[in-house]
Formats: C-alpha cells, structure tokens, sequence
C-alpha cells in the first residue's frame, strides 16, 4: 500500500506538469519557462568580449544616472553586479554574465580582476 503523502505528490506533480510546469530543484519550486522571452535575452546578450565591455560600459553610466531600487538590507551583490536592487532577474542574470566575462581570469590578469570575479560569484 502506498502512503497518501505519496498520491497527493504525484497528483501534484501530474497537475503541475499537464500546465507546463516543470520542477526546478535550484529554486525549489515549479516555474514555467518562457522560451521567447529566453530568446530574446540571449540575442541580447554580447557576441564577444569587446561588446561585453562596451555593454559594461553604458550599463554602468545608466545605472549611475538613474540610481534608485528597491529596500534592501544587504546591497553587496547587487552592486558588484552594477544593478538596481529592483532589477528583475533576468536583468541580474545579464548582468552576472557579463561581469564574470569581464573579470574572468582567463580574460583578465589583473589582481583587480580576481578580486571583482569573486565578488560576483558569491
């Protein structure tokens, strides 16, 4: 005999999966994908390392222009990552992008760069 903890999982799971959901174990809940939307954000994203800085750069002026976000009581990440705390996640997400293409060791040598790569791996 099965426990009923058992039939109430798999419904839900069978629920879950029948509206196009699907179970991602890193944030611990069913989200539904939206490919356009992921396609978009990759034709977005930079082609090589010369766009990477050129993006960096024009974020950097941008946020600095119009600072404002969200209460938050640690900003550490957000603002190794060069974001508003309001930033939506996908934002974020492009934004750890290009910074760790950035200051990737293989990319760049510096001492600063070690620094800064693990600031926004954290």
């Amino acid at each position: 005999s099965l426990c009923c903890c058992l039939g109430v999982s798999a419904a839900d799971n069978a629920v879950n999966k029948a509206q196009g959901r699907r179970w991602d174990g890193t944030q611990n809940k069913w989200v539904v994908d939206n490919l356009e939307e992921e396609a978009e954000d990759v034709k977005n994203l930079p082609r090589d390392d010369d766009d990477i800085l050129k993006v960096s750069k024009e974020e950097e002026e941008t946020s600095a222009a119009g600072a404002g976000g969200a209460t938050v009581k640690d900003t550490e990440y957000y603002d190794a990552l060069g974001v508003p705390t309001d930033a939506p996640e996908s934002k974020i997400k492009k934004a750890y992008y290009v910074q760790a293409r950035k200051w990737h060791p293989d990319k760049n040598q510096s001492e600063e760069a070690k620094i800064k790569f693990q600031d926004i791996g954290e």
